[in-house]
C-alpha cells in the first residue's frame, strides 16, 4: 500500500509514544523512582521521522538492485549494460578485458549505499563521471585510455552514501 511509508509509520510510533509519555506524566510516581523511558525512545523515533520526511521531499529513490555484492566481468562490448544498479552492497565492474567499442557508448551505475569500482580498459577510451551524495570518489578527471580517434565509453557512477573509485 502506498500509503504506510517510513514516515507516516514512524509518526504513528511517536504519536503512540507522546500519549504513553502524557500519561506517564499524569501518575503518581513515589518519590526517587526513575521515569519509564520513553524519552528516549520518543527522542529516537523523532529522528526517524525528520530523517524520512526529508527524504521522503527530496523526491529520492534508492536504487533497486538488491542487497550483497556484485561482480560483473565485461570481456566484450555484447555483454555491456547500460545500467548497473545495487541497494546496498559492493559492485565491482570489471572491463580490463573489454577489447574495443564500435560506437560511442554510455553506461550509468547506480547504488543506495556501499562502493562502486570499476576496472578500466586499457583499450578502451573512457569517460568517467563520478558522483557521491555522501562519501568520496576517486576517478580520473579526463578521457583516459584508448587511441584518440577510437569510439568512448562514458561510465556514470554515482552512489548515495558510500565511496566511487575508477582504476586502470
Amino acid at each position: 500500500m502506498d500509503w504506510f511509508t517510513v514516515s507516516r509509520i514512524a509518526s504513528l510510533a511517536l504519536l503512540v509514544i507522546g500519549g504513553g509519555l502524557l500519561i506517564s506524566a499524569l501518575q503518581r510516581r513515589p518519590e526517587g523512582a526513575s521515569s519509564s523511558g520513553l524519552v528516549s525512545l520518543g527522542a529516537l523515533t523523532a529522528a526517524v521521522v525528520i530523517v524520512s520526511a526529508l527524504v521522503d521531499a527530496s523526491g529520492w529513490n534508492p536504487p533497486k538492485g538488491g542487497i550483497g555484492e556484485r561482480n560483473w566481468p565485461v570481456t566484450e562490448q555484447s555483454q555491456l549494460r547500460d545500467h548497473y544498479e545495487l541497494t546496498v552492497g559492493s559492485t565491482v565492474l570489471d572491463l580490463r578485458q573489454l577489447p574495443s567499442l564500435d560506437a560511442d557508448r554510455t553506461i550509468s551505475l547506480e547504488q543506495g549505499i556501499g562502493e562502486i569500482v570499476v576496472w578500466l580498459p586499457d583499450d578502451v577510451r573512457v569517460r568517467p563521471e563520478c558522483s557521491v551524495t555522501v562519501g568520496d570518489f576517486a576517478c580520473p578527471p579526463n578521457v583516459v585510455g584508448g587511441k584518440d580517434d577510437s569510439p568512448i565509453l562514458t561510465i556514470n557512477a554515482h552512489v548515495g552514501i558510500g565511496n566511487v573509485e575508477m582504476k586502470q
